[in-house]
């Protein structure tokens, strides 16, 4: 599998033909996430049945925190390293690039480890009742120690299609899906482990699609490198506030399925959840499409804006 050659020119090559290279790419890697979120919603509930699905909706909102942070880092870091390299300023780029591993890192440890020890009480908070206590906390301790896993995952994908490698972004996704689908049959119905099992399988598929995406950074093709002299705290502003947007959006679907969790709890109780869990994870599938056009145009505007175009 070879990858994508980062002399690809941004600024010389006609518009509909870069769009159409960062669009396929990008299209399929978002699609194939809504794919494998369908199926683990169907393994689900075929093998652990309603309060699985429910347990499954109400651990929701905590993913959405982690992907969340990854984008607020992904987009608003791979925004200011592409204007920094259409400026022609590499050494600044190399900066930014490193100051967004450090805190992703340091935050995600730090929140992973918290979430972890206190899933009690985050479950209960997020409207677990007894009866599914004990599924949500299967599901609930394994996605916050493995936070570190997920921000990564979410956030290397922008790294590596602003470093003029959509194709590989595009083979690390779709191998991380069709791994957690595989895996998450296996763990759920030959070997019958459960919410466990389902969740491990999306630890072990996210792991491996973040070590394809971190693998293009030791390439000779990768133009982004670790660079700790460039780290800064105006550097750390101008990621955050760049990827604010992206944040607000990401975390206001975790907070209207809260809500909903809320209020379906104290009107239906775990039925009603879990009619809602259904729906909620198919509408990912729609907006899945909106979320491939944004990362296809995001790279082409930051570095042709950079370049003064």
């Amino acid at each position: 599998m070879s990858q994508d050659t980062p002399s690809f020119d941004l600024i010389q090559t006609e518009p509909g033909i870069l769009f159409r290279r960062y669009f396929l790419h990008s299209l399929l890697s978002t699609v194939m996430t809504a794919a494998f979120v369908l199926c683990d919603t169907i393994f689900i509930g075929r093998g652990v049945g309603s309060d699985g699905l429910a347990a499954l909706n109400i651990a929701l909102p905590c993913y959405t925190l982690m992907t969340a942070f990854a984008q607020m880092l992904g987009a608003g870091g791979a925004t200011a390293i592409s204007y920094s390299k259409g400026q022609g300023k590499d050494h600044e780029a190399n900066g930014l690039f490193t100051t967004a591993i450090l805190l992703a890192a340091v935050v995600s440890l730090s929140l992973g480890a918290l979430g972890c020890i206190f899933w009690k009480p985050i479950a209960y908070a997020c409207g677990a009742d007894d009866s599914i206590i004990t599924l949500t906390g299967q599901y609930l301790t394994i996605l916050n120690g493995s936070a570190v896993v997920f921000v990564f995952n979410n956030m290397l994908g922008f790294f590596v299609r602003n470093d003029h490698a959509p194709r590989w972004a595009m083979i690390a996704s779709v191998t991380g899906c069709l791994l957690n689908i595989l895996l998450g049959y296996l763990v759920i119905f030959p070997l019958g482990f459960g919410m466990a099992g389902a969740i491990s399988a999306t630890v072990l598929s996210s792991g491996t699609s973040a070590l394809l995406l971190a693998r293009h950074f030791f390439t000779k093709k990768a133009t982004l490198r670790l660079d700790f002299a460039g780290v800064s705290l105006g550097g750390l502003r101008r990621i955050l506030m760049g990827g604010l947007p992206n944040c607000i959006a990401e975390l206001s679907t975790g907070v209207v399925i809260l809500l909903f969790n809320l209020r379906l709890m104290q009107l239906g109780g775990v039925d009603a959840v879990t009619s809602y869990s259904i729906i909620s994870n198919t509408a990912y599938v729609f907006l899945a499409v909106f979320g491939g056009v944004n990362n296809t145009i995001q790279p082409l505007i930051s570095f042709n804006a950079g370049a003064g175009y």
